[in-house]
């Protein structure tokens, strides 16, 4: 059975209203073969960095939606998602000044089918990491410790 970091006591209904949409992000951890996809931001915060694939909901998503929709539209590729965890209120110094208020972060875990195709306007390049050569990337936001905590709860490291 897979340890989860998911805390039930954080199952919420989702924002109504479109403030609270935009302090919504989502990420993926897209598995293959015990390692995970990331690709180097093109724009935005933490641009130059690798990140976690994913973005902001759409007015009227789940962030399940969103995560889905963000992995097609940036790689091309179909994502089932799992929810391993909810960080409330994350501030990043990755964000642009205007930006620099709490976010809610839903992780979500899963493997992927096809072959990912990135869109250029988003991600310049792609990799896969695992935990002995994490330290190897520049890691924007807390995708580093978001990661090392996946990789040790799922038995990768």
């Amino acid at each position: 059975m897979k340890k989860s970091l998911h805390n039930p006591e954080l199952n919420e209904p989702f924002p109504e209203s479109k403030e609270q949409f935009k302090k919504i992000v989502c990420r993926a951890i897209l598995l293959k073969g015990g390692r995970v996809l990331i690709g180097r931001r093109v724009r935005g915060g933490g641009k130059g960095k690798w990140v976690l694939v994913g973005g902001k909901l759409d007015e009227g998503e789940t962030p399940e939606q969103a995560v889905s929709r963000e992995v097609k539209e940036e790689l091309g590729v179909d994502f089932t998602p799992e929810l391993v965890e909810i960080l409330k209120d994350q501030i990043s110094p990755d964000r642009a000044a205007n930006e620099q208020y709490p976010w809610d972060v839903y992780i979500y875990a899963g493997n992927f089918e096809g072959e990912p195709h990135f869109k250029t306007e988003e991600i310049s390049e792609i990799d896969y990491i695992d935990a002995k050569n994490i330290d190897n990337y520049d890691l924007a936001f807390n995708h580093k410790q978001i990661l090392k905590k996946f990789f040790d709860l799922r038995n990768l490291s």
